[in-house]
C-alpha cells in the first residue's frame, strides 16, 4: 500500500493549500495563469501524476484552460524534437542507440470546464519547464 506523499503548504489566490511536495512548483505555475484554478493533484506513485484545473473556478468556460493546453502541447512538441535531434547527434557520434523513453502526457475534459493533465514520472521535468513557459506566455497577453 502506498504511503501518503510528503506535502507542503503553498499560497494559491491568497489561501494556504497543501499539495504534494514533488509537484508544488507545477501547481504554483498553473495557478499564476489568470482565469485558471487548480482543483486536485497528485504526484503519482505507480501510475501517472495529475493536476486538474478549470476556468474561473468552474463558474464559466472562458477558454483559458484550452489555450493553456494548446501552449503546453506546442512546447512539448518542441522539446520532443530537441530530444530527437540530441539523440541523433549521440548516435552519429558514438554509433550507439541508448533507447530513450518517450514523453508521456495526456489530457482529458471532465464535466465541460474541468480539465485533467496526466504525466509519467520521466515526463515531469520537461512538463514543469514547458508549463512555466506557457504560463509566462499567457500572463504576457492578459
Amino acid at each position: 500500500m502506498p504511503r501518503p506523499h510528503k506535502t507542503i503548504e503553498i499560497n494559491i489566490s491568497g489561501m494556504p493549500v497543501r499539495v504534494d511536495e514533488a509537484i508544488a512548483e507545477l501547481i504554483k505555475a498553473v495557478n499564476t495563469i489568470p482565469g485558471i484554478e487548480t482543483m486536485h493533484s497528485c504526484q503519482g506513485d505507480f501510475g501517472p501524476g495529475y493536476v486538474s484545473f478549470d476556468d474561473d473556478g468552474g463558474k464559466q468556460s472562458s477558454g483559458t484552460s484550452v489555450r493553456f493546453l494548446q501552449h503546453v502541447i506546442e512546447l512539448m512538441n518542441i522539446e520532443a524534437r530537441k530530444r530527437s535531434q540530441m539523440e541523433a547527434r549521440y548516435v552519429a557520434k558514438h554509433g550507439l542507440r541508448h533507447g530513450t523513453i518517450p514523453f508521456s502526457l495526456s489530457f482529458t475534459v471532465e464535466m465541460g470546464t474541468h480539465y485533467v493533465m496526466r504525466w509519467a514520472a520521466n515526463t515531469y521535468p520537461v512538463l514543469l519547464k514547458v508549463t512555466r513557459r506557457a504560463a509566462k506566455q499567457m500572463r504576457s497577453v492578459t
